[in-house]
């Protein structure tokens, strides 16, 4: 029961630094969630070179007016069910 109790309270500290999320985009701010709690071990220079080097082989498999209609990775609705 703590471990997701934890889990809750680092989720509203992450949400609550962007001041309002809008229902919209909360798959966005929970992937980006995901992406930051999984690589929280590495420093903000080894972040920012994986985050580089994700959007530079993205950007070659997928053409830009595209890019916005692509999925995230993970769904996190059907977490749900």
């Amino acid at each position: 029961m703590g471990h997701i109790n934890g889990y809750h309270h680092n989720i509203s500290d992450f949400m609550y630094l962007y001041h309002g999320v809008s229902s919209k985009f909360l798959d966005y701010y929970l992937a980006l969630f995901y992406w930051v709690e999984k690589n929280k071990h590495k420093t903000y220079l080894e972040q920012a070179y994986d985050i580089i080097t994700l959007l530079a082989n993205q950007t070659k498999k997928i053409p830009l007016d595209k890019f916005k209609y692509k999925p995230i990775s993970f769904d996190m609705k059907r977490l749900a069910i």
